[in-house]
């Protein structure tokens, strides 16, 4: 709940049954007359990197580094006609479920790979050379004691460190790059 220390406002838009922002650190709070201001729109000024910013700045030097509900009342905030508020609402709504069906694609495609890892590295069932399942296929398999399982004819287990070169890298000189540069 340190604005200072966690530079960031601790807001949230409650919206059950009326819209309303709620806050841990402050005051419940809402738009005086909702079609000068929607609380959608207070919301996303609220949580905008910038406010954020500026909220840290005048936090003050306390420990708990909160603002007081006067310096909070305050804050400038930019506020368009309810239409383009409606409309900058509307958009960012647009943009924020792009937002959440990307993620569970992107969970989606993760389960996916980790299915076929599975699939391939532990069940070695890769696609042999005809695109069938190796062991179910009947690929050579041989015991292996130190993973007490069959792996596949061929594949061994070894440390990384066996299997790799390690190659120490410089430091860049900043001459290198600033050279022509006045």
């Amino acid at each position: 709940m340190s604005v200072g220390r966690d530079e960031k406002l601790p807001v949230d838009l409650y919206r059950e049954q009326e819209p309303s922002i709620v806050s841990s650190a402050y005051y419940v709070f809402e738009p005086k007359d909702k079609e000068e201001l929607l609380p959608e729109y207070l919301m996303m000024w609220l949580c905008r990197p910038e406010n954020d910013r500026y909220i840290g700045f005048i936090s003050g030097g306390d420990v708990r580094g909160g603002i007081s509900w006067e310096t909070f009342c305050s804050l400038p905030i930019k506020v368009p006609s309810i239409s383009k508020q409606r409309e900058i609402v509307k958009e960012y709504n647009v943009i924020q479920n792009r937002i959440a069906l990307n993620q569970e694609l992107i969970q989606k495609l993760e389960e996916t790979a980790q299915a076929i890892y599975r699939e391939w590295f532990v069940g070695f069932e890769f696609p042999d050379e005809n695109g069938k399942p190796y062991k179910s296929s009947g690929g050579d398999m041989v015991w292996n004691e130190e993973l007490a399982k069959e792996i596949p004819k061929g594949w061994e287990l070894k440390d990384l460190g066996n299997v790799i070169q390690y190659k120490k890298g410089y430091a860049f000189k900043s001459d290198d790059y600033t050279k022509g540069i006045q």
